[in-house]
């Protein structure tokens, strides 16, 4: 049975150890029976335990007719030989999980490790690493309009570990009105911990979300909604998921899972496509290969995100992606809402949420023509901005939100309308407030 507090306890060993090889230059004989060696293990490796052995074989009749014609003889920088070994692999699996790598560091920790348990001292390492990280947790707030954002990246760590960090999360956007949970620099995370926030956003009736099978004992391990979460459930609160290129792995799964119940609206970009588990093992003391050993099935889908990476239901450029979903919550509440006041704030949230994205375009002249002296309140064009600012109080940069209304991002509950004449000249500006008042001032001549 594939044990995933030594999967990941080695994934925290690749990380801990790439640092430190980068800054020193190991020593290593490597020369054609180096090679040989590899690619004989290595080949043994992808028969015996690759998920799927036909494709396993197939990989490894590849890379030994290449060691027998000699496409490898020239090669003497064994970091440039593990790189095109993974591109062989993955020309032929299409597994983006499915690497090798020149790390003798992990692989001799690796060796001396393998069929031992874990010392507690390995433990405490890898458990303190995790909390300095917050168990992948960067941010978590309120944005306007009470939607619950969430910034969660790779999490190696089981939810024994992590679940208290989790709880407080969940706790903390259990009262908001839609929740926003950002996976674009999520690389990865534990399967339990996936299962136990997407249980969140159920009601406490068991949901299939998702199978591994295993080639090792042909097995299947079958992830459901839990019963008990210890915390608020969400079964009616709009989600949204943000995704990129550097999702992948677990933090993919997420997505898949909640997109394939329509649970969730996926926004961003397409994944990076890796859906099968595995185990870092050493190919020998200077090697090691990532071998996915298993494959997601979702039971919705019948297959997974391998090679094509979850797609997302409202696609748009990354960094665009929190901003689109922002303002999706919010129109979705909007339409939602029976009381018209409410509405109002939504709308106003709207308003300024398309504004962050399609700024109007105004030149310099436009704006020049707003300045000037509204009773009490003054607008000043200064180094290619406008200011207002009223008699003893903070000067406010000005945002253009649309023609002839401004915005405040350092006072979101107030904006600007400027008003013309038939002849266009500005005659005066109304002060607009988020409850609905209104305050005019006329422009002096």
């Amino acid at each position: 049975m594939l044990k995933y507090n030594l999967v990941f306890k080695l994934i925290l060993i690749t990380f801990m150890t790439n640092t430190l090889i980068s800054q020193q230059i190991i020593k290593t004989d490597f020369d054609k029976s180096s090679k040989e060696q590899t690619v004989n293990k290595l080949s043994e490796l992808l028969i015996d335990k690759y998920v799927f052995p036909e494709t396993g074989k197939k990989m490894a009749e590849l890379i030994n007719s290449n060691l027998k014609d000699g496409k490898y003889d020239k090669i003497d920088d064994p970091k440039q030989f593990s790189q095109i070994l993974t591109a062989e692999l993955q020309l032929i699996s299409k597994d983006k999980h499915l690497t090798v790598s020149f790390n003798p560091q992990e692989a001799a920790q690796i060796m001396d490790a393998s069929g031992s348990v874990e010392e507690p001292k390995e433990l405490n390492l890898r458990i303190e690493q995790m909390k300095n990280e917050n168990f992948g947790f960067f941010k978590v707030e309120r944005l306007e309009g009470n939607i619950g954002y969430v910034d969660f990246r790779t999490n190696y760590s089981s939810l024994e570990h992590s679940k208290e960090t989790i709880k407080a999360v969940m706790n903390f956007i259990s009262n908001c009105k839609a929740v926003i949970f950002d996976l674009r620099k999520n690389g990865g995370c534990y399967p339990q911990v996936v299962q136990y926030i997407e249980s969140h956003f159920f009601n406490n009736e068991p949901i299939h979300l998702n199978d591994l099978y295993y080639r090792e004992g042909n097995r299947t391990e079958s992830f459901w909604t839990l019963k008990d979460i210890e915390g608020k459930r969400m079964p009616e609160v709009p989600l949204y998921i943000l995704t990129g290129k550097n999702t992948f792995s677990g933090a993919e799964e997420f997505a898949y899972d909640m997109k394939s119940l329509k649970r969730a609206v996926i926004v961003g970009e397409s994944t990076g496509g890796g859906a099968n588990p595995g185990q870092f093992l050493a190919i020998n003391r200077d090697f090691v290969t990532f071998l996915p050993m298993g494959r997601a099935i979702n039971p919705i889908t019948g297959t997974n995100w391998e090679g094509t990476g979850v797609k997302p239901d409202v696609e748009v450029r990354t960094e665009n992606a929190l901003n689109r979903a922002h303002l999706l919550a919010i129109q979705t509440l909007a339409e939602k809402s029976a009381d018209e006041i409410e509405r109002s704030k939504y709308e106003w949230i709207s308003d300024a949420l398309v504004a962050s994205v399609n700024t109007p375009e105004a030149d310099e002249n436009k704006l020049r023509s707003y300045t000037g002296t509204y009773e009490d309140r003054t607008i000043t064009f200064e180094d290619g901005r406008l200011f207002y600012q009223r008699k003893d109080r903070p000067k406010l940069e000005m945002t253009l939100l649309a023609e002839d209304i401004f915005m405040f991002k350092d006072a979101e509950f107030f904006r600007l309308k400027f008003l013309r004449d038939e002849n266009g000249k500005i005659t005066s500006l109304t002060g607009i407030y988020e409850n609905g008042q209104k305050d005019i001032s006329m422009k002096s001549e």
